[in-house]
């Protein structure tokens, strides 16, 4: 079976750890997968995906933020000037 998993989050955390255990199980059970991450993380998502040789596809996604803050913003630009390109 071919999978594909989109995980935006910029941290490891709760949901990020089922998901790689959820990738490991696939993975042993033989299935092909695709990870689709954001540029915008501090890379331990992407370190755990290769231990786990899961292929990963890394696109500028923009974010949503309950204050106004300048990363979410500037990654939301980001994704925005690019999608001409996406």
């Amino acid at each position: 079976m071919r999978i594909l998993t989109v995980c935006t989050s910029t941290n490891v955390f709760g949901a990020e750890v089922v998901t790689l255990k959820m990738l490991d199980g696939f993975q042993r059970a033989g299935h092909e997968q695709l990870a689709i991450t954001s540029i915008w993380t501090d890379g331990e998502f992407n370190r755990r995906l290769a231990l786990l040789g899961v292929r990963e596809v890394r696109l500028p996604f923009g974010a949503f933020s309950k204050r106004i803050a300048f990363r979410p913003l500037w990654w939301t630009l980001n994704t925005v000037v690019r999608l001409p390109w996406l």
